[in-house]
């Protein structure tokens, strides 16, 4: 009779066991979904607050003439 108590234990331990590792796994995988859904939704975030910020303050092109610059250099014969 003591055999079939320990079994019977070992068994429920061990579906115990198993249970709560899938439910980890399931609640791990919801976890990585929602992380990727907030990073998308901070991405559009980002990319909607910097349209608005160029609309207020737009870039000057790239196609305009910068200032001249003029190259120079120090020689000096002294040691």
């Amino acid at each position: 009779m003591i055999k079939t108590e320990k079994i019977t234990f070992i068994i429920i331990v061990i579906a115990l066991v198993l249970s709560f590792f899938s439910t980890t796994a399931t609640i791990w995988a919801a976890d990585k979904e929602k992380i990727e859904q907030e990073k998308t939704e901070l991405r559009k975030m980002s990319k909607e607050t910097l349209a608005q910020l160029y609309k207020l303050n737009p870039q000057p092109s790239r196609q305009s003439p910068s200032p001249p610059v003029t190259p120079f250099s120090v020689i000096s014969g002294r040691k």
